[in-house]
């Protein structure tokens, strides 16, 4: 509760002092609407709207098929909604920020990028099969 406090009074001071320069009064909506400045920037970028295919874990969702195509292969999932999406090379997928950097006769290549938590990123490659059979 005390640091609470403390970050707020922090808060306050600097805002004073910069709305003092700016001559105009100052409240605690302006205070509460500024960045937090232990946040990091990464973090702030993340509250882009994410895709429905960016709400589920990768393991949940199947491959139905795959598309050839005289420039490019397309791919299609099925969600766990059920509903199917057609995708193809470069879109985003899954929940931890996946990118699709492959397409094949025998199913989809994902590249996760994730911190680990020494706070050092960490590649991951992730294979989406088709069912055999």
């Amino acid at each position: 509760m005390l640091a609470i406090t403390l970050i707020l009074a922090v808060g306050v001071a600097y805002a004073t002092s910069v709305c003092a320069e700016e001559s105009k009064d100052l409240n605690l909506d302006d205070v509460v609407k500024m960045r937090d400045p232990f946040k990091r920037s990464a973090d702030l970028d993340q509250q882009v709207e994410r895709t429905e295919l960016e709400l589920y874990p990768l393991d949940r969702m199947k491959v139905a098929g795959v598309i050839t195509g005289a420039k490019r292969m397309r791919a299609m999932l099925v969600t766990p909604d059920g509903r199917t999406h057609f995708v193809s090379e470069g879109m985003k997928l899954g929940d931890r920020g996946g990118v699709i950097t492959r397409i094949t006769d025998k199913g989809i290549r994902i590249r996760e990028r994730t911190m680990n938590v020494l706070g050092q990123e960490e590649v991951e490659e992730l294979d989406l099969l088709l069912p055999k059979g």
